[in-house]
Formats: C-alpha cells, structure tokens, sequence
C-alpha cells in the first residue's frame, strides 16, 4: 500500500500509470472531471488495454469534450464511456492485475502535478487479502447501472453546450436549464433509488439499454462501411445504418442461427470476454463474401430505399392502406411475428386459415392500418410520433411511449422490435435499425444488450 500525496511526498499517479501499463489487464476509471491533455485513456488504448470510463456529465461539461470524441472515434467494444449526473464524485481508477487508486485526484494535469491531492494505492495482492477486488468490482457493477452511455447524439448535444457556455452568464444559465432535459441519471443516492416508481424504474432502465444498444450498432456501421470490412458487392452510397443492419443479418443466419435454433446465448459466453476479437472477426469474413448469402442485397438495393421513402417526413403520414402494407412487407420483425399472431386477434375467416406467411403478412398490414389506441390514434400516428416527434436524441424515449399501455397510444402487435425497425429504415445514417434478430446478432459476438419481447 502506497500514500500517494504528489509533489509533498514525491509519488506521483503519472509513475504508477506508467507501470500499470505493462502489467494491467484492463482499465476502470471512475472520475468527475477529466482533461483530454492526460493520456490516461489514450494510453490505456495503445496498450491494447480495454478501458471503461465513468465520468461526470452536466451542463459545465467536466469531462473535456476532446477525450469524449476519442471515446466515439475508436468505435470499439474495448473502449466504453458512460456519463452519470451532476451528483457523481468519485475518484477511483482501478487497474485490474495492477492495483487501484482511490483518493482526491481526477484526471487533470493539476491535479496529477500541482495541486495539493492525496490517495492510497493498494496494489493487486492486498486488494485480494482485504477482498477489496470484490468490493471495487461491486462499485463499479452499481454505476454502471446507473448511468448512460456516451453516444455520438449526446456529443453532438455536449458540443451546442459548449457553445452556449462561451456566451455571456444569462445565457449560459438558459442554456443549464435546456440540458436537464436530456436523459442522463442523476446518480441520486442509491438508498433513494429503490423507491422510485416501478415503471419509472423500467422506463429508465428500457432507455438506457436502447441508447447503449444504438451506439453499438453506431460503431459497427462506421468500421463495416469502409473499405477494410465493406463487401465488394455493397456500394460506398449505403446508408451506414442499413450496412451493420445487413452484416448482421448475415452473420446471424449464417454463424449463430441452427435450424430453429438460436445460439446466441452459447457464443456469448464465449465471445463476451473478447468482443473486439470476435467483432474484427466477424467484419473480417463478411468482407470476404463475394456474394450476398442470405439475400442482403435485395434489402440494401431495394427494400432500404424504398422503406426510407415511404417512411419520410412528408409521406409518412399520408401512406395508403396498400403502401403501408408494402412496408410490413419488407420489415423483418413484423414478417417473424405474423405467423404468432392468432387468427382469431386478426379476424381471419375459418376457411382461410392455414394462411401462408406472405398472405399472413398482408393481412396482418391491413388489420393494423385499421386499428386504434386507447386515445383513437392510428397506427400512422404512432409511427409519425416515433419518428418526428421531438428531438433525434429523444427516439428511445418515444419508442418506450408507444410501446407502453400506460402512455395511451400503444397499437396492439405493433411491438418494440418493429418501431425500433421502422425508426433504422426511415433514420439510417442516425439511428441503424434494430430488432430481436439485430439484438441476438449483438448478443453473439459478445455485447451485453436485452432481448425485448415483441
């Protein structure tokens, strides 16, 4: 066990940084305010050490915005950042097979070097005799649950704060309130949590797991359409969003899917502990396809296009009964679920069921077009709220309202995985498309995200 006091005794954080990087496995920070002129992550990063980061985020902008943008460029499951609210003080890095640091310092050259900071280093054998790995482990478990994770949204948000932050006091106090109203957990204190309302409790919980989900499927649609993972039979055009919904897809049906099996559970265990390696892999073999194998190019080349023009902004709402049921055509979720919904929900007459699935499909197009929510609203309506009604950053939230009987407005066998679809169709350079299918493809290569129900 070391005192670490600086400059008034000597030892200093950057000494013991500089050996975790040769004997650490994996970097956990935990940090209110951090500056990008310390390489504490970027370090980390050329090392080939994973890094998860927890940082404070609020309309001050503690965490420098420049070491938030190496976090979204890396796009990598190796380096994750997550963001908890202005109630978030901790100063704790722990390099596991190394030791941790817990003590005043945050990560700003004046704290590492000027300031007057004090800490204990407790190296990897008395954090095992003392149990303190458990402990630390525990710690870090608890915030991450409680915070969000930092998505190219959220930056972009950060950044028209920054601005606001540079104008006069009165200005940059309007600017305070306006970033409230972003959805980023207070870390209120954990003995208050538990009291909060069920459903607001799922509703937090729904939204986070969607924004972080959204981010991967970022990330992966920024390596997948370049040119080192991007198949020869995929066009540079291709909505970003539409080529990670595609590799998916691919690699799903192809590696993880086994008859009427689903193995996504079995190649988790496997690939979790190595996501970057079995991500790398798995762009590395669909870069080597010469030819779709399960049909993506009828998706990117016809029903992408066609998807994202029916569902725009100024057609949407206007769709026919006949387009919208050309839509449920061509999205998967609601292709999978048809063939679940019973004949008796859909009405279907004794003398035509069985119903073969591309029939099934239309009709089931047709009785949704037709149907209402508990406050009248079509299904038309619905997706118009989802898609335009409020900011980019707010999808997630509105995909929660649509899908809870609670909010009024849920439409019956519209479910998560096809609102979720319909948003990746109509906002693919935004937000890529997401269902079960993509969920359980995620799940595969490692990612820790949910499996909702439709």
């Amino acid at each position: 066990m070391q005192f670490v006091a600086g400059g008034i005794n000597g030892n200093y954080l950057l000494r013991l940084h500089e050996q975790a990087l040769k004997n650490a496995s994996l970097l956990n920070a935990a940090l209110a305010y951090a500056h990008n002129e310390f390489r504490l992550v970027t370090d980390a990063r050329d090392a080939g050490m994973p890094v998860r980061f927890y940082g404070r985020c609020d309309a001050t902008l503690p965490i420098d915005l420049k070491l938030l943008e190496v976090f979204i460029n890396a796009r990598s499951p190796d380096l994750e950042c997550r963001l908890i609210g202005r109630t978030f003080h901790p100063k704790v890095i722990w390099w596991e097979g190394f030791g941790a640091y817990i003590g005043s310092a945050n990560l700003t050259t004046s704290a590492w070097f000027h300031n007057i900071e004090a800490g204990l280093f407790v190296d990897v054998d008395e954090l095992v005799q003392f149990n303190l790995n458990e402990e630390l482990r525990h710690f870090f478990d608890e915030i991450h649950r409680h915070s969000s994770p930092l998505t190219s949204q959220l930056l972009d948000h950060m950044k028209v704060q920054s601005r606001l932050n540079s104008e006069v006091e009165e200005a940059t106090k309007k600017a305070a309130r306006a970033f409230d109203r972003f959805e980023i957990p207070e870390g209120k204190p954990l003995t208050k949590v538990s009291r909060a309302s069920q459903l607001e409790k799922r509703r937090r919980k729904f939204i986070d797991e969607w924004i972080e989900t959204l981010k991967y499927l970022g990330d992966i649609g920024s390596r997948v359409s370049q040119d080192e993972f991007r198949p020869s039979w995929i066009g540079r055009h291709v909505p970003r969003g539409v080529q990670a919904d595609q590799f998916l897809h691919a690699y799903y049906y192809d590696k993880v899917r086994d008859g009427n099996k689903s193995k996504h559970n079995e190649f988790h265990e496997s690939n979790s502990p190595r996501a970057e390696d079995a991500l790398v892999a798995a762009m590395t073999w669909w870069k080597q396809l010469s030819q779709p194998p399960h049909q993506e190019d009828i998706t990117i080349d016809d029903w992408a296009p066609f998807l994202r023009q029916k569902l725009s902004k100024t057609k949407v709402s206007s769709l026919t009964e006949e387009e919208f049921v050309q839509v449920c055509e061509r999205i998967h979720a609601l292709r999978e679920h048809a063939p679940r919904v019973s004949s008796s929900t859909l009405s279907i007459p004794r003398e035509l069921s069985p119903m073969a699935k591309p029939d099934r499909i239309k009709w089931l197009g047709r009785w949704l077009y037709n149907q209402r929510s508990a406050s009248n609203g079509t299904v038309l309506e619905t997706i118009e709220f989802v898609l335009y009604g409020g900011p980019l950053i707010e999808v997630p939230r509105r995909i929660w309202t649509a899908t809870s009987p609670e909010e009024g407005i849920k439409i019956s066998q519209f479910g998560i995985g096809t609102l979720g679809e319909l948003v990746g169709w109509a906002l693919p350079d935004e937000l890529p498309p997401r269902n079960n299918r993509t969920s359980k493809a995620l799940r595969a290569l490692g990612y820790n995200v949910t499996i909702h129900s439709e």
